[in-house]
């Protein structure tokens, strides 16, 4: 059967030669005019919205919302995220490193913390401005520091978490944004001192031991560049700390035992070729490297039992 506009037909009426009756009360159906001559009443308030998009002076919405009312909450959360990304005990209030700058803004560990967030945000995204303002309150949080230290009696040989911390956030703030070796080396040294006065016991309890975990590396790479060992490569501070806890020192935490070992080693090297210091043995140095490298060895080991297939040759 053939259709089209006309009036349709069959094939066999066609080679017959016949009139065809397929039927007499044939309508034919135009969809395409029925649906045009539907009209549907347009809403008022598309209406206006039209014309309100018509306008010369209509706004759009910015590609991106204004921030600046959180800036310090935005700076704080990048910096914490990509920093202290494996910092996940908690502090003596059972809560995050975040606490440290939410808690009170106008505390020292909170001032601290706010200025080497925002000089790390903006040396990332290149913010004139923003950095300017972390050197001011660098300036403002190191002065608070040296109050609180000053105000510390000496019957009281306990220094409060956050005066670390404190302490260690301006030693980072150095590292980001000083040129000078030697600035950063000033508070590694006084994060180092503030780390042995709270001593191996101090450092026990679960809030205590992310900044032992931060603060080794810390003090210990200070050390390196002075080429002057250090009282973490002390047993004590290698044992004491997780005497309470022993299956909680991780892998990281032995590769850090040895990290503290390195400063001395340098120290070591450099008396053999000093006249005036105590000679050390050549075979005693040999006999540390080499016990370091079976450490070394054994750690990999265990890493690679617990991750079998985090790497590969």
């Amino acid at each position: 059967m053939t259709i089209d506009e006309q009036r349709p037909t069959c094939e066999r009426c066609s080679k017959g030669f016949h009139p065809c009756k397929y039927d007499d009360n044939l309508v034919f159906v135009n969809h395409l005019h029925d649906a045009a001559k539907i009209v549907r009443p347009e809403d008022p308030e598309s209406r206006s919205l039209n014309a309100l998009i018509q306008r010369e002076d209509f706004k759009q919405i910015p590609v991106t919302i204004d921030l600046r009312g959180f800036k310090a909450e935005v700076v704080i959360s990048f910096f914490v995220n990509n920093l202290f990304v494996l910092v996940k005990s908690p502090l003596e209030d059972g809560s995050s490193i975040l606490d440290l700058f939410s808690g009170e803004a106008n505390s020292t560990a909170g001032m601290s913390g706010l200025c080497v967030a925002e000089a790390f945000f903006s040396s990332i995204h290149g913010i004139p401005e923003m950095k300017f303002h972390a050197s001011a309150l660098y300036g403002q949080a190191v002065q608070r520091l040296k109050a609180d230290l000053g105000t510390r009696t000496e019957a009281s040989r306990s220094l409060p978490h956050a005066t670390i911390w404190s302490a260690l956030f301006l030693g980072v703030y150095e590292i980001i944004s000083s040129d000078s070796m030697s600035n950063w080396l000033q508070h590694c040294h006084g994060v180092a001192v503030l780390t042995e006065m709270a001593g191996p016991y101090g450092f026990q309890m679960d809030a205590a031991k992310p900044i032992l975990q931060i603060n080794r590396p810390f003090i210990s790479i200070g050390a390196m560049a002075n080429r002057k060992r250090t009282f973490l490569e002390q047993d004590e501070w290698k044992h004491i700390p997780w005497a309470l806890q022993p299956i909680s020192k991780t892998i990281g935490d032995f590769l850090q035992d040895i990290l503290c070992d390195i400063p001395g080693m340098m120290e070591d090297v450099d008396n053999l070729f000093d006249a005036n210091s105590c000679q050390v043995s050549a075979n005693f140095i040999s006999q540390k490297l080499r016990a370091s490298f079976e450490r070394l060895n054994s750690l990999r080991i265990s890493w690679n039992f617990m991750h079998p297939h985090s790497c590969w040759r």
